[in-house]
């Protein structure tokens, strides 16, 4: 079910477009997750990357729309923008954050339900996967092609990407569990690897992404057989 969350100070003006979402559900035969929130801030602080689509008001008291998407960006590069204006030379600097389009007050209907059902389509055309985890300040969400290998120390797990690495509490096993279908294979009990990040096998090590892991004698049959099919 698509996700979709509605930032606006305005008391009426949130009823509206959920108003207009009821009617959207009905007119497309379309089931959306509807999550509301009264500033930039609520939503934008400690995010979750749990959203599909976020519309947000641009001008409001606590923190302007711009500024909420800025941060949101930070943990969610895909989750789609539109944005709501009574200025249009506001909605040019939503460019920056790569938002897919915007409403000019006062909005209607027509122009929400089609702008709505744009970012629906996407949505729904795309074949990304996400691996969501818990972060210091909220959620990221991590687009499963770009995680290279994961890696398990203690009680935690760290997701390596080609850019960064993030840490999380959680276990090994929930992560193979998840990433399994993607052809994310152990070398060892401590490294869970992106097939398709695989450069080279040195002997009993793989290196993934300029890094060498060791393959376990354990899990070498396994993994080497993992790879030969992926290959």
């Amino acid at each position: 079910m698509v996700h979709l969350a509605i930032v606006d100070d305005d008391e009426k003006s949130r009823q509206a477009l959920c108003d207009f979402v009821s009617r959207y559900e009905e007119e497309f035969k379309e089931k959306l997750k509807v999550t509301t929130f009264a500033d930039g801030a609520d939503i934008a602080e400690e995010f979750k990357a749990e959203y599909d689509i976020i519309i947000l008001d641009i001008q409001m008291h606590c923190m302007d729309g711009l500024r909420a998407a800025e941060l949101i960006r930070k943990a969610d590069s895909d989750v789609i923008i539109l944005f709501i204006t009574n200025m249009a030379q506001y909605a040019i600097k939503g460019y920056a954050v790569k938002a897919m389009n915007y409403l000019l007050k006062p909005v209607s209907y027509f122009a929400f339900s089609q702008e709505l059902h744009k970012a629906v389509i996407q949505i729904k055309g795309r074949k990304t996967a996400y691996f969501s985890m818990r972060i210091k300040n909220g959620m990221m969400r991590l687009n499963v092609e770009e995680i290279q290998y994961i890696e398990s120390k203690k009680h935690e797990i760290i997701v390596h990407t080609s850019d960064n690495s993030f840490s999380t509490r959680d276990s090994m096993k929930n992560a193979e569990k998840l990433l399994s279908e993607y052809k994310f294979v152990r070398c060892n009990n401590s490294f869970l690897v992106n097939l398709r990040f695989v450069e080279g096998v040195v002997q009993n090590n793989v290196i993934v992404g300029g890094d060498e892991l060791q393959i376990s004698r354990s899990r070498k049959k396994s993994f080497m057989d993992a790879l030969a099919d992926y290959v």
